[in-house]
């Protein structure tokens, strides 16, 4: 298979991974204590993943430092994820346009 048809699957799901970390972000309360923060890791890790195998190295970058607030770190302030949720959220809306 053609890694040009990977990359378009990897835009469509994109478009996907868009739509929910917008419902994240857009929950009232804080990001930290949301229900749905292993949901955001997971999905996150695999904008890690496959941003850069296909092109998109800025998507793997602006996921990785989301993933690490997420991750790494016991307490991230609400503050430090909507901060890097939002810059993903930009860096994706750019690729799906």
């Amino acid at each position: 298979m053609d890694l040009d048809v990977f990359a378009q699957r990897f835009r469509a799901r994109c478009a996907t991974d868009l739509a929910v970390l917008k419902e994240i972000r857009d929950q009232p309360g804080d990001l930290a204590a949301s229900p749905r923060r292993p949901e955001l890791t997971e999905r996150t890790h695999k904008i890690v993943g496959s941003g850069a195998l296909f092109g998109y190295p800025e998507a793997s970058e602006k996921a990785r430092l989301l993933e690490d607030l997420l991750v790494d770190q016991t307490q991230p302030s609400h503050a430090q994820l909507a901060a890097a949720l939002d810059e993903l959220v930009k860096t994706l809306e750019s690729i799906v346009r």
